[in-house]
């Protein structure tokens, strides 16, 4: 859980990205209302969770709360956090599908202080929400890191260029970072 939680906001910290509808985000200084809504509803939960569910016993939250005074002052500077970080290279946020990242979030991550459910299909679900929210803008045969920076039906290969996903009986030695 704390691996999937942590590669959940890395991508979420990665955020600032330039989004005509569905897209890309214009401009540092215009901030779309859905990526804004989206940053205050995940730092709104961040935030609560961490208030509520932090013990000295329980290492799974990042204790903001002892971070800022209120929780107020956390959502503001959760919030900013999120918006203002930085997009992954060679990637288009596709803000239409925010919305789904956030309702996979809290069937995935829910609302009390229990574990992640263990069934498959809702981890899975919020894999394929997450996973869905940037789209690769690398072309076959130019050079990557990842594979979320290839284009749609591309993966970074193990020569760190994006390549055709394998057909049956190819190799799977993919940078999928």
């Amino acid at each position: 859980m704390k691996i999937r939680f942590i590669v959940f906001l890395s991508m979420l910290s990665m955020l600032m990205a330039a989004c005509e509808d569905g897209a890309t985000q214009e401009g540092p200084d215009e901030v779309d209302p859905r990526l804004e809504a989206f940053a205050a509803d995940l730092a709104d939960w961040h935030c609560s969770m961490d208030e509520v569910c932090c013990t000295a016993e329980d290492d799974r939250w990042t204790f903001l709360a002892t971070t800022y005074e209120s929780h107020e002052a956390c959502v503001e500077a959760e919030k900013a956090r999120l918006i203002d970080g930085l997009a992954p290279e060679h990637t288009t946020l596709r803000l239409d599908r925010l919305q789904a990242v956030w309702e996979a979030h809290l069937a995935y991550y829910g609302t009390d202080c229990d574990s992640p459910p263990a069934d498959r299909f809702v981890a899975g679900a919020y894999d394929d929400a997450v996973s869905g929210l940037y789209e690769g803008t690398v072309a076959a045969g130019a050079a990557c890191d990842f594979s979320y920076e290839c284009a749609p039906g591309l993966r970074c290969g193990e020569d760190h260029t994006c390549v055709t996903l394998p057909v049956e009986d190819e190799a799977c030695n993919l940078n999928d970072g």
